[in-house]
């Protein structure tokens, strides 16, 4: 059962982490989902991206430490 439970676990981290950015865009005053709607309305297309860069590599980092555990 334990790779089983170990994958669960893989993908309800990446989940959670999608669901925190996304959060962050709608209710919050920090974090990468509001830089990434605030630069966004600010018209700081470089942050933006430099944001979304940060977002994907910390999720890819996520997901190699949750594969290690598997």
């Amino acid at each position: 059962v334990m790779p089983q439970v170990l994958t669960a676990l893989r993908v309800a981290a990446g989940l959670s982490w999608v669901v925190i950015v996304a959060a962050e865009m709608l209710a919050g005053r920090d974090g990468l989902g509001f830089l990434v709607t605030d630069a966004r309305n600010a018209q700081r297309l470089d942050l933006v991206v430099a944001a979304m860069a940060a977002i994907g590599l910390i999720g890819v980092g996520i997901d190699f430490l949750m594969a290690r555990l598997t």
